[in-house]
């Protein structure tokens, strides 16, 4: 296992990897090998870690052509995000969210989502929390999307009223803006 702290650090990995088919199957096998560990060892911060020395690296051995890849898949994302929020938002609205979100949260989210999510949060200018309830692809279950200002101890509140009308938690994901609003 490597750890790359600078871009000498990179290259050293690089080096050590030899071809991009290695530095693939490197990433498969690291994304293996800890998800096999058990349940909940994987996790989104992890996938984060991993992708980011997974893209650092890749762009040194394809010669750079990784990270402007990359600026042009998120700018893709963000136009679907716009057309699926034109006339009722306009584009500045839609770059702002992004602007005050983590990286992951592009990366865990499908225009569509973010598209309701953005709705969700116009809501909260006349409501303390907003919800989008909506069946997931299958049936199988049901996704809460909520939206509201954070405050000391409001997922476990949140967690804890869905617990005890008997819903069952599969998975959850926070995202807190730079604004305040999860």
């Amino acid at each position: 296992h490597a750890v790359v702290s600078s871009s000498a650090g990179n290259n050293s990995v690089v080096a050590r990897i030899g071809s991009l088919d290695c530095l693939n199957m490197l990433l498969l096998l690291t994304y293996a090998d800890t998800s096999g560990v058990g349940p909940g060892v994987w996790n989104d911060w992890k996938g984060t870690l991993l992708w980011e020395l997974y893209t650092r690296a890749r762009s040194h051995v394809v010669d750079d052509k990784a990270p402007r890849f990359e600026r042009d898949r998120r700018v893709l994302f963000k136009q679907q995000v716009i057309r699926e929020l034109l006339p009722e938002y306009l584009p500045s609205e839609v770059e702002r969210h992004f602007a005050m979100m983590p990286d992951r949260y592009q990366r865990a989210n499908k225009p569509q989502q973010i598209a309701r999510h953005i709705r969700l949060i116009n809501r909260i200018a006349t409501e303390q929390l907003a919800t989008d309830w909506h069946a997931a692809p299958g049936g199988h279950c049901t996704d809460l999307t909520v939206c509201a200002r954070d405050s000391p101890g409001l997922f476990a509140r949140i967690a804890g009223t869905l617990t005890a009308h008997g819903i069952n938690i599969l998975s959850a994901d926070l995202n807190t803006r730079e604004d305040g609003l999860i």
